[in-house]
């Protein structure tokens, strides 16, 4: 669990098209810069882990709910479309000029390793966490402008979330390595997610549900 700044809630919930150019430069944002690579990352994780142990093409799922109308959605996709390109530019490159992906990179990763280790003596688990190295040749291959293997998805209407439904689950469907879910109220209630690596949660509600918060 990671605090989130105020002000990086703020920003999502209004236009400002000056976070488009600044992307991960801005410190405002630097909260949902850090969920975005976090949640790459555990992608990376479970998809190398799951191919090791079942050899198949596991996919996952991240969920943005910050507010519940609609035309901040759009923008909120907006930024997080400009921040992942930001993400991939850098770790796909190599680019080392400026430092604060691979910073965050390096935190995550030790958050990662700690829960594994803590996990694998408790007897939760019993699989190691991949090398740094692996996850970032792994995320690379996510980022590949071939293959493209990542999807943002509004899903704020019950007509949208009709179309994105498995029809044998009832679940949102995932048609990527990582799929990421910006929307309102359905999000929070209307349907199922699975794999879900990533809750970025900045909503205010008026009236404090806590069943349907922890749901």
């Amino acid at each position: 669990y990671h605090q989130i700044d105020q002000k990086c809630v703020d920003v999502l919930g209004h236009e400002d098209k000056r976070f488009l150019n600044s992307s991960v430069s801005s410190k405002l944002i630097y909260g949902l810069t850090y969920a975005l690579v976090a949640y790459f990352m555990a992608t990376a994780i479970r998809r190398i882990q799951v191919r090791s142990e079942k050899n198949i093409d596991y996919k996952t799922s991240a969920i943005i709910h910050v507010d519940i109308d609609k035309k901040n959605h759009d923008w909120q996709r907006r930024i997080v479309e400009r921040l992942i390109k930001s993400i991939r530019d850098v770790i796909v490159d190599e680019d080392y000029t400026d430092k604060r992906i691979w910073v965050a990179m390096e935190s995550i990763y030790n958050d990662y390793v700690e829960s594994n280790k803590k996990g694998r003596e408790e007897g939760l688990i019993n699989i190691a966490i991949p090398s740094l190295k692996e996850i970032q040749e792994e995320i690379q291959n996510i980022f590949s402008p071939k293959f493209k293997n990542y999807h943002v998805q509004m899903v704020n209407s019950d007509e949208e979330v009709d179309k994105i439904l498995d029809d044998e689950t009832g679940e949102l469907s995932l048609d990527c390595a990582a799929n990421i879910f910006i929307g309102g109220n359905i999000l929070d209630r209307g349907v199922t997610i699975k794999n879900m690596l990533c809750f970025f949660y900045g909503r205010d509600p008026k009236r404090f549900q806590q069943d349907t918060v922890l749901q």
